[in-house]
């Protein structure tokens, strides 16, 4: 996120008003009819609504027209069900390419460096995705990321300074607290600072390894019925089979997977790695995929 305010700052009053060293977002690419893909952002004479304006920031919009705006941009995405999550220096765009030829509707770009971005802007179409799930031990030292969660006034105030500058919808990724009622209170706070899609990440910032953590469905589950925006689900995506499961267990509008795509990025094709189909002889899937061929056509 480049700049939130139409101030000229410089990077020391930036860093200040921000209390931490590093932001970051993300662009959300999507499938379309044709081979390419863009990201989406909102003209004002696109609007279905009488009552705002998708181009609009989020300030000038009463609760209910903001909640319909939020529906809007999900449903101008395609509202997409398979989604590739952001991921430090791996979702670049061969993989993304790779992961949509095999089923993804819609991918993330990794979280930019704000210090790069902030001197280095350019005239493109951002959907801003500050990044409150990530937990790697970068992420503590520059007091970002999963460690926001400490600091939940400032979260708050990040998320609807962009909502209220920018004309492009605000999308976060969380992570939960080990208490449910408090990650339902973060969730509602990000809903009312004016965040339009809520992706949640069913593990608590210290259960770093997905494969020794199951994520916790109930809990998105919850933030689902708690929140009016669309909510996306994150962990336990292993196989094709996960995702009808965790949509129905969730009541979520789509899922996202990370881990799991490095390792099959035809997974949501409905192909299994050799581990998985040595593992379970009566699957259903297509069968296993060889991700050395995948390397090579990219």
């Amino acid at each position: 996120m480049a700049t939130l305010s139409t101030q000229t700052d410089s990077l020391e009053d930036l860093d200040d008003r921000l209390c931490a060293e590093e932001t970051g977002c993300c662009l959300l690419e999507q499938n379309s009819s044709s081979s390419s893909s863009s990201t989406v952002s909102f003209m004002p004479s696109e609007s279905p609504f009488s009552c705002y304006s998708l181009g609009s920031p989020a300030c000038c919009l009463n609760v209910e027209c903001r909640i319909e705006r939020a529906w809007a941009h999900w449903k101008k995405l395609g509202q997409p069900k398979l989604m590739v999550a952001p991921m430090v220096d791996n979702s670049e765009l061969p993989f993304r390419m790779l992961c949509r030829k095999y089923g993804a509707n819609a991918a993330y770009t990794p979280m930019l460096h704000s210090r790069i971005f902030f001197w280095t802007m350019r005239s493109i179409g951002l959907r801003n995705s500050p990044p409150a799930r990530c937990s790697q031990r970068i992420a503590k030292r520059g007091n970002y990321g999963a460690f926001l969660m400490d600091k939940l006034p400032l979260v708050k105030s990040l998320v609807h300074k962009l909502a209220s500058n920018l004309h492009v919808p605000v999308s976060c990724k969380i992570r939960i607290f080990p208490n449910l009622e408090d990650t339902i209170t973060y969730a509602r706070m990000l809903e009312d600072a004016g965040c339009s899609l809520l992706a949640v990440h069913g593990r608590t910032r210290d259960e770093k390894d997905g494969k020794k953590f199951r994520a916790d469905w109930n809990a998105i589950k919850a933030v689902k019925g708690a929140t009016r925006i669309p909510v996306l689900a994150n962990g336990n995506i292993r196989h094709i089979d996960d995702v009808q499961r965790c949509l129905e267990e969730t009541g979520a509008d789509g899922v996202l997977s990370a881990e799991s795509l490095l390792e099959n990025p035809a997974l949501f094709a409905g192909y299994l790695t050799a581990e998985w189909v040595e593992g379970d002889e009566e699957s259903n899937v297509d069968g296993e995929v060889d991700q050395t061929d995948l390397l090579v056509c990219f």
